[in-house]
């Protein structure tokens, strides 16, 4: 059946339910839903409300428990059976792509022209045309300059890029986002909007599931599910536009900011010092006087009350790279809660992770201090790389956009 402008719908679902306990309660109760090729379509809701299981639903992955879904015209599951018709998903997904909230579920090699190409090669894409579906889609996300590089080793930011680029390759009809933008900073995720909004010019029917409010604003249509069930909401542009406006500001304050401490700070090694903001008697929060510290005024063991109390810390990926921090000083007491801030790369998740020791493996750390009490000093050089991934879990979910029974060749 063709929408109101004649053509064939992208999605349609009627009377859709789904449950994860066997009917004993139902994430979906009842759906009916048309998504019109082209339309930009949010969907928003509540933690734990079904929006990623819908998403999957429209994208092919999952099939409900009852209710009938056609999927680019292929009627994939039939209600009336209560049967999904294998070969109807399989067509359909040739023109569905995936992002998923975290990009490093869909980086799948480590190299980035290998994983953008990983997608047409298991779509039978013959080889001289993927070539140039590997340079339209790194322009299209401006990482054209990064097509040999390792995607491991990139920011969350880029690395979303990428994965957006490997669905691109594969030339989807319907592309469905789950909370691309979730793991990015402000920057990166208007990047990514701008992204939806070159696709959305060109025709791409696009589902983005999203928290931010300020997502919404280009979209069709915006639809909040809660309690198993779809309402349609209208989105305030106006007050959208008037936030970003405000956001756009706060940052570009603070770029400012951190500028000219940076400006100010002198050579030889940056430093950080964990110092919260102290409210006024009004209750409103004030910066510090500063946030900058010399190493040599943090004791190389700290104190015994200190949960975390590190300098000199250095850190970087390979012998080759630049450092992801140098010389830099930390401390943090016990009970307290510390807020780690800045740009997708700059280094937050890699200091987080140091103290327990859950960073990759690395070639070089310098670090004395005291750690949960206990003190420490080591420079170190590992001999232990990032071994190549190749299709797991991650690839799967790649491959299931995939032909039936096709294979990566690597």
């Amino acid at each position: 059946m063709d929408d109101m402008n004649g053509m064939v719908p992208a999605a349609r679902l009627e009377h859709v339910r789904f449950s994860y306990d066997n009917g004993v309660t139902w994430v979906l109760d009842g759906i009916d839903l048309t998504i019109r090729s082209g339309e930009r379509l949010c969907l928003v809701g509540p933690n734990g409300s079904g929006k990623s299981t819908l998403a999957r639903l429209i994208a092919g992955l999952a099939a409900p428990d009852g209710g009938d879904v056609t999927l680019l015209g292929h009627h994939v599951f039939d209600g009336e059976t209560a049967s999904a018709n294998p070969s109807e998903y399989r067509n359909a997904r040739h023109g569905i792509g995936t992002v998923f909230q975290n990009p490093e579920d869909q980086i799948v090699t480590t190299i980035v022209e290998d994983d953008v190409a990983f997608g047409p090669e298991n779509l039978g894409v013959a080889r001289d045309d993927i070539g140039g579906r590997i340079d339209e889609s790194l322009q299209s996300v401006d990482m054209a300059g990064f097509r040999h590089a390792d995607p491991t080793r990139m920011s969350g930011g880029q690395q979303q890029r990428i994965a957006i680029a490997g669905m691109l390759a594969m030339d989807p009809r319907m592309l469905v986002l789950d909370e691309p933008t979730a793991m990015l900073d402000p920057d990166a995720r208007i990047e990514v909007m701008r992204i939806l909004d070159m696709l959305q010019r060109r025709g791409t029917t696009i589902v983005l599931v999203t928290h931010h409010h300020d997502e919404t604003m280009h979209a069709d249509r915006v639809l909040r599910i809660d309690g198993g069930l779809l309402t349609q909401v209208e989105a305030d542009r106006d007050a959208i536009a008037a936030k970003q406006v405000i956001a756009r500001s706060h940052a570009d304050a603070t770029d400012a900011a951190g500028s000219t401490e940076s400006a100010a700070e002198e050579p030889g090694g940056s430093t950080a010092a964990a110092s919260p903001a102290q409210p006024t008697k009004s209750g409103q929060p004030v910066k510090p006087a500063s946030t900058k510290s010399d190493a040599s005024s943090i004791p190389p063991t700290g104190s015994a009350s200190d949960a975390i109390a590190v300098s000199g810390l250095s850190y970087r990926y390979d012998d080759g790279d630049a450092p992801v921090f140098e010389n830099l000083s930390l401390r943090v007491a016990e009970g307290e809660i510390v807020a780690l801030m800045g740009s997708n790369g700059a280094g937050k998740t890699t200091l987080a992770r140091l103290p327990v020791r859950l960073g990759p493996p690395v070639r070089r750390i310098d670090h004395r201090g005291r750690i949960a009490g206990r003190v420490v000093e080591t420079r170190e050089t590992a001999s232990r790389t990032h071994p190549k991934r190749t299709r797991g879990p991650a690839a799967q979910r790649r491959l299931c956009h995939a032909a039936s029974g096709a294979s990566a060749v690597r």
